[in-house]
């Protein structure tokens, strides 16, 4: 292992136990300093782990993280992770979502925050049972470019079609928040396509769809294509299934679709001899949310640092129950009992009733109306 390499691997463990006990209640972090004359007063932390801080905590790092060297040995301090934001409350501390949306040729993995902003969005659809509506475009856009782009997504539709092509012909389209091309020259293509298809795959189906054209310069729109002795198409197409079968997907609805996508590999000809192939991956849009991967949010459990699942990352941000997902909640939850002394009111907590913060310490108010029976004087 490198210097570098293990540089980055040491930063790395570090910035997931201070995760992992912002997540879990706050704790200290102790490290050996192998430099024996390293001074944190003089020198600081270094670059990649200054960064790393700030990508974690943004403009918050001095207020859940305290350090002090003692001989050989840094500790870090870590509070417990309460996040004070004008718009909603992150429950969770994350240094990626791994939530990906198109923002016109861009494919961006979304902040907490946005996230967040997203799977609310996908909740109250599946709630209100509009769910096949048009997803929220990331940009506001001219009519005009909004024609554009439907344009664009109709000569990728006829793309689609075709059976075969020339080599170095050009598209008669470009990339667009619902087009993405590519091309490699790595001699190792299907791995390549394997490590950058989950974010594409993401992006458009949490994005109203599009197409990944795989071996089409996105410079010049020309078709070059994987050389046929560079990549089988049968063995291509597994690979991508397989790829997109294990992404995760977080469902509000009962109906817990799969990911809806098209594979088609399309013959390059050059001088009447097959030359090359061009991938292309259709994603449909989906009602509920795909991820790249696991988001990248740790918890401390049972002494371990353990890497969330989409599953509970996406309850523990939102806080939602089990089976409670894709539910309406009441909005009052109060029954009560007569009796000749009056009436007993019971509610799970009267500050949810009436749409104030709910307090989890609180188990069940009771509050009792006396009768006001009087005797005749």
């Amino acid at each position: 292992m490198t210097d570098s390499h293990l540089k980055r691997t040491q930063n790395s463990k570090i910035i997931q136990a201070i995760c992992a006990l912002l997540n879990s209640g706050g704790g200290v972090i102790k490290a050996e300093i192998d430099n024996r004359r390293y001074n944190y007063q003089c020198d600081g932390f270094g670059q990649d782990l200054e960064t790393s801080f700030q990508k974690l905590l943004p403009l918050a790092s001095q207020e859940f993280l305290d350090y002090m060297q003692q001989d050989h040995n840094f500790f870090i301090f870590v509070k417990p992770w309460i996040m004070k934001t004008a718009g909603p409350q992150l429950r969770i501390c994350s240094l990626s979502s791994n939530i990906f949306q198109r923002d016109v040729t861009c494919t961006v993995n979304l902040t907490a925050s946005r996230a967040l902003e997203l799977l609310k969005e996908k909740q109250s659809k599946i709630q209100r049972g509009r769910e096949n509506l048009p997803e929220w475009h990331p940009k506001k856009v001219l009519m005009s470019k909004v024609q554009e782009e439907e344009d664009i997504r109709l000569f990728a539709s006829e793309f689609l079609k075709k059976d075969q092509l020339l080599y170095k012909e050009k598209l008669n389209f470009t990339e667009s928040t619902h087009v993405e091309l590519k091309r490699f020259t790595s001699k190792k293509i299907v791995p390549r396509i394997k490590e950058m298809l989950p974010r594409y795959v993401s992006a458009f189906a949490n994005t109203k769809g599009g197409y990944l054209i795989i071996g089409v310069d996105d410079k010049t729109n020309e078709v070059f294509g994987c050389k046929r002795d560079k990549v089988d198409p049968v063995l291509l197409e597994k690979e991508i299934e397989c790829c997109i079968r294990k992404l995760p997907v977080f469902h509000f609805c009962s109906v817990k679709p799969h990911i809806n996508f098209t594979t088609k590999i399309i013959d390059v000809y050059n001088n009447n001899s097959l030359y090359s192939y061009v991938c292309v991956v259709k994603v449909e849009p989906l009602c509920c949310v795909v991820f790249a991967e696991d988001p990248n949010s740790w918890i401390l459990r049972d002494n371990f640092v353990e890497r969330l699942k989409a599953e509970e990352w996406v309850s523990r941000l939102m806080d939602i129950q089990p089976g409670k997902r894709g539910e309406k909640k009441p909005k009052h939850q109060i029954s009560s009992v007569s009796s000749s002394l009056g009436i007993l009111i019971f509610s799970r907590s009267w500050a949810f009733d009436i749409g104030l913060r709910k307090d989890d310490r609180v188990l069940c108010d009771a509050l009792l109306i006396p009768c006001l029976c009087h005797e005749p004087c």
